[in-house]
């Protein structure tokens, strides 16, 4: 997996350039990175927000960059069903919706860190 990535010295951030190369793997790699949490963790099924909103940003963006359908993520995150991730799917659409402020933050550091322009 190749992907350009452009890290800032001063601020100690990173983001990706160029994203043409960017697999479900890279996306993991980055949830957890922006999330401060290890592979492992993103897949507890905890209802700690710690490991909720990672889980459901996750999903965000493995729907929203590669089309990948509900059983395909409920497999990769060790769920027994699609039905979690669409409950995931929906609530995070709603916080977006409703302009959450927690919820924009999050998806606009994320948007800039996975090279993805509006």
């Amino acid at each position: 997996m190749k992907i350009l990535v452009e890290i800032d010295l001063e601020t100690n951030t990173s983001r990706i350039v160029s994203r043409d190369d960017l697999t479900i793997q890279g996306l993991t790699y980055f949830i957890c990175k922006y999330f401060n949490i290890t592979e492992e963790e993103l897949y507890i099924r905890s209802k700690e927000s710690k490991y909720y909103v990672p889980r459901q940003f996750y999903i965000y963006y493995s729907k929203t960059l590669f089309s990948t359908n509900n059983s395909e993520i409920a497999r990769q995150l060790h769920y027994s069903a699609h039905g979690t991730v669409l409950k995931h799917w929906n609530n995070i659409n709603i916080y977006l919706e409703q302009h959450d402020s927690k919820y924009i933050t999050h998806k606009n550091n994320l948007d800039n860190l996975l090279g993805i322009t509006k």
